[in-house]
């Protein structure tokens, strides 16, 4: 399988970052914009051969639709010249109720995207406001409503939950708002502090009080079993889609396909070397063909990547498709940890057709296990 089957673009900018977030960027300016795009194109042409034919392409950021409609087209057009995109099962593009203007999804419209990841995050305002959004939850709706109207069906809205002074009152408020607009599918997030972000630096400042991991667990469980009954199926730890409505392009991400990844700091796995592009613009934009990390997987590295990427997943993993995946046996590289995670009920085996699958159990206690002398 070509990398370049799936498709990643990274848009680097923002109108302002978010407290919690991790991922590269940088404040949107017309000159950057105009460079990036310039450079996108060359990098392009550098790694890809004219027409390949991606099954998914994903374009994340930052925010993609903080560029200017001027640019939004730019890019939709370096995309359309330089790939075939007539057999593109999903192209998905994120983008913020903020910066989501109808000009803006009308270009969407008339290029080949047919899937929109709207980054809502809550339905609060003061959570909105405490998180660093650049949206309100009046504009959530009314961008999530103007893609309906636009035409748009495959639509996805991103929830935060476990924020400082969350509850569980707070956080059905925000499931109910959702349900209404009945999305095609849920992307639901535990805050998460990483470092380098302004709420690491908070945290250690003690100026963040974060809910303990009971109340984040029971914020969990009540998405799982809520989503459910309006017929979301968690197909992955985080993810629930309507039948028919999962990820396509993360989906093969779990399933440990290849990929290409393009634009400052995003990455590209060949299915045994994982690169990463230049994660500061102004060397990106220098060399934005050159990969600054590269790293090449062992066998034994290869196979933890396939087993943890795959045990997210509702349909878990067969030994066909571990042995199809790594090229080495499941229960020869695996077989006594399966069966100390299944006598722990923390693994379970499944029938998936005329075989059997591993999946991990939802466990919604808190349990400290020991395996081989260390505690998982």
């Amino acid at each position: 399988m070509k990398p370049e089957e799936h498709i990643y673009v990274h848009v680097p900018f923002c109108l302002k970052k978010c407290l919690y977030c991790s991922f590269y960027s940088v404040p949107y300016a017309e000159r950057a914009a105009k460079d990036y795009l310039k450079a996108l194109a060359a990098e392009i042409k550098s790694k890809v051969p004219s027409g390949a034919k991606p099954m998914t392409v994903y374009i994340g950021g930052g925010t993609p639709t903080a560029l200017s409609c001027r640019e939004l087209s730019k890019l939709m057009q370096s995309l359309q010249t330089h790939f075939d995109l007539s057999g593109t099962e999903e192209f998905t593009i994120e983008a913020n109720p903020g910066t989501l203007s109808m000009d803006k999804i009308k270009i969407l419209k008339e290029s080949t995207v047919n899937r929109i990841s709207l980054g809502i995050q809550s339905f609060d305002d003061m959570k909105l406001e405490m998180l660093g959004r650049v949206h309100t939850s009046a504009q959530a709706t009314k961008a999530f409503t103007n893609l309906q109207n636009a035409g748009f069906s495959n639509l996805s809205i991103d929830l935060i939950y476990g924020v400082p002074g969350d509850s569980q009152t707070a956080w059905q408020k925000d499931l109910n708002s959702t349900a209404a607009l009945r999305p095609a599918h849920v992307s639901t997030y535990c805050l998460s502090i990483e470092p380098g972000t302004l709420f690491s630096d908070m945290l250690a400042r003690g100026e963040l009080a974060l809910p303990d991991e009971g109340l984040q667990r029971r914020l969990y469980e009540e998405a799982v079993s809520y989503l459910n009954t309006k017929g979301y199926d968690r197909y992955e730890l985080s993810n629930f889609g309507l039948p028919e409505f999962c990820s396509r392009h993360n989906l093969a991400a779990w399933r440990y396909k290849p990929y290409l990844g393009l634009g400052p700091s995003a990455v590209s796995f060949d299915g045994i070397t994982r690169s990463r592009n230049p994660a500061v613009l102004t060397d990106y934009l220098e060399k934005p063909a050159k990969p600054e990390d590269v790293e090449e997987l062992s066998p034994s590295m290869q196979a933890a990547e396939i087993m943890m990427l795959a045990l997210r997943t509702q349909e878990g993993i067969t030994a066909a498709e571990f042995k199809a995946r790594s090229g080495l046996d499941l229960h020869e590289t695996y077989g006594s940890v399966i069966e100390q995670l299944i006598d722990r009920a923390l693994l379970e085996e499944i029938q998936r057709a005329d075989t059997t699958a591993f999946r991990i159990i939802l466990v919604m206690e808190k349990k400290k296990v020991t395996m081989n002398g260390k505690h998982i």
